[in-house]
């Protein structure tokens, strides 16, 4: 699962498309967020996140899960 996270969060980077991803903090309390991956390196998962209005950075072992966000919404 940790590989195919990873090469979600890579092809999504690849693409320029909009992620959804579950996410642990350092407190286990869990969140879902939106994310535009910019990069993937380090162990980390680096991206504009619009839950927040900002650049965040995430630990790619505390990512719950990953899903392609359907582009077809009218953008």
């Amino acid at each position: 699962p940790a590989a195919a996270t990873v090469d979600r969060l890579r092809d999504a980077v690849q693409k320029g498309t909009r992620v959804w991803i579950g996410y642990l903090d350092q407190q286990g309390q869990s969140s879902s967020r939106i994310v535009e991956p910019v990069r993937v390196e380090g162990g980390f998962l680096t991206g504009y996140d619009a839950t927040r209005a900002a650049v965040q950075r995430f630990a790619l072992h505390r990512i719950t899960g990953v899903a392609e966000i359907d582009q077809a919404t009218g953008d």
